[in-house]
């Protein structure tokens, strides 16, 4: 196959790639993702940077949008690696897997932080369990969380309280869900907080991100839940689906935190 040449000068190709696709400029290079593909003879890759086929048993293009997804991906197999090698920095180079689950259960009444490496480690290989229960007050994990996110969930607990009438927070109510974001939206308004909150994240709040709150007033107790997806979709920026435990324990299938927590309204 004939070699093109490449102008840095210009940041250009001088040519066309002989590999033609449809759905690509002649003068595109690496599938246009040059960080993940290599092209040293020029020719046309099987799979795509999601490890899907691009083409049927007869050798026929497959257009991205219909291509099935792959059992084996190569997107997958480099984020459980790094998810895998992140957890290990938690335990300090310790045996993750090695753990029992009552091992992990007094981690988690102990460190906020190991707890972090557990959760990753268990979305990273699928393993353990697909929810977790943590109390405000028992968990540091959520101890910390809460402490940090209490006064947001307060004043937006408010807010929908003032949107339904109450002048005062009343004795009891039904469930309230709230959102708590943390990266930015399509809306450029976003940004700036969003800035704001990734500069002053802790480790707990960069990893649990954006949340929900289920929440309401019980006997004069303000009471709630932050439940919080760790999921591929959000690890890969949105541009890819989840996978579900109940699907077997696939490595970044689904897992969920639940945060629990009462406080007297006073």
């Amino acid at each position: 196959m004939d070699f093109r040449d490449y102008d840095p000068a210009i940041a250009r190709w001088t040519g066309i790639d002989p590999v033609l696709h449809y759905s690509q400029s002649t003068y595109n290079a690496f599938d246009g993702n040059p960080v993940f593909w290599a092209d040293p003879s020029g020719a046309d890759s099987e799979t795509d940077y999601l490890g899907r086929n691009k083409f049927d048993n007869f050798g026929i293009y497959i257009p991205p949008t219909d291509r099935a997804d792959s059992q084996i991906n190569p997107i997958d197999t480099s984020a459980a690696i790094a998810l895998m090698g992140k957890a290990k920095l938690y335990f300090d180079n310790e045996i993750v897997s090695e753990l029992t689950e009552s091992e992990k259960q007094e981690i988690f009444k102990t460190d906020a932080l190991k707890t972090i490496g557990i959760l990753l480690w268990e979305f990273a290989t699928g393993t353990g369990m697909e929810k977790r229960n943590f109390n405000y007050g028992e968990h540091p994990f959520a101890t910390q969380y809460i402490d940090g996110k209490l006064g947001e969930i307060f004043r937006r607990f408010n807010d929908k309280l003032n949107e339904s009438g109450f002048k005062v927070r009343p004795k009891n109510t039904d469930y309230y869900t709230l959102s708590l974001p943390f990266s930015p939206t399509s809306n450029p308004a976003s940004w700036g907080e969003s800035i704001a909150r990734h500069v002053s994240a802790s480790k707990i709040e960069f990893f649990i991100g954006g949340a929900i709150v289920k929440i309401r007033m019980q006997n004069d107790n303000v009471e709630g839940q932050v439940i919080n997806l760790t999921s591929r979709e959000s690890l890969l920026l949105h541009v890819a689906g989840n996978y579900n435990r109940s699907d077997g324990n696939r490595p970044l299938s689904t897992i969920y935190q639940l945060i629990n927590f009462s406080f007297p309204q006073n």
